[in-house]
């Protein structure tokens, strides 16, 4: 509900271990195009010739075993289960225990939720109102996340997609850190001296950091717009990429 010539849209980081292995954009099935985890074979975020799309954030916890399956999964199999009923169906069909918690966002150009699903068997879905929504590594009302209000701020001006194509690169190439970090929370995975600098949009530290930032526009039924930086927004290019085309009848 924020541009005018599109109902739903789209600027994102993706944030990984530098030495996962991932490519993007690449066709993932007939009609969709999205990154490719190269690792367990999933996405993190990905859209379809009908302009629908599903992405997947982390959620911090201080659990470090392996969980027995990839959230990558979610993301080709949501946008495989068809209309949006039908991923909310399938978000709700969901065994969370079997994956990383995580956050699970999908819909439309007629609306978008985030789905929350814990580890523990925690679920919850949330419809997005309109505005700008900044999801992180959280869900999104939850307090010391000083990157959500930062990129609001820097994506304040984008009233159509072709302002939202100017604006975006910077924004998720920015690297400020706020002057007051919020606390790191008991048990944190993340080692402290790198927690600073996962407070920023564009995240750098020794072994993990910003891989990848995608930029995109939905309408009814198709994808408007999408341009995809195969690398650091700060450093690399964004490309406007060809929308997913519907798969041809046999």
């Amino acid at each position: 509900g924020v541009l005018a010539d599109a109902p739903v849209a789209l600027a994102a980081n993706r944030d990984e271990l530098y030495q996962r292995p991932a490519r993007a954009p690449v066709a993932l099935a007939p009609g969709i195009v999205g990154g490719q985890d190269l690792v367990a074979g999933g996405s993190w975020l990905a859209f379809t010739a009908d302009g629908r799309f599903a992405a997947v954030t982390n959620q911090r916890e201080p659990i470090t075993a392996p969980a027995p399956r990839s959230r990558g999964a979610w993301v080709l199999e949501i946008l495989a289960a068809g209309d949006r009923a039908a991923m909310a169906a399938y978000v709700d069909a969901l065994e969370p225990r079997d994956y990383a918690s995580g956050n699970l966002v999908f819909g439309d150009a007629h609306g978008v939720e985030v789905a929350y699903l814990r580890r523990d068997g925690g679920r919850a879905r949330h419809a997005l109102g309109p505005g700008i929504t900044v999801l992180a590594n959280d869900r999104i009302d939850a307090p010391g996340q000083p990157k959500q209000a930062r990129l609001r701020a820097l994506l304040a001006g984008a009233g159509d997609w072709a302002a939202l194509r100017r604006l975006a690169p910077g924004a998720l190439a920015d690297h400020a850190v706020p002057a007051d970090v919020p606390p790191r929370a008991p048990g944190s995975p993340v080692p402290p001296e790198a927690w600073p600098a996962l407070q920023a949009v564009c995240v750098h530290t020794a072994r993990y950091g910003t891989r990848s930032a995608t930029i995109a526009a939905l309408a009814p039924g198709r994808v408007l717009g999408l341009a995809w930086a195969d690398g650091p927004p700060c450093t690399t290019g964004f490309v406007d990429a060809a929308a997913p085309r519907r798969a041809n009848p046999s």
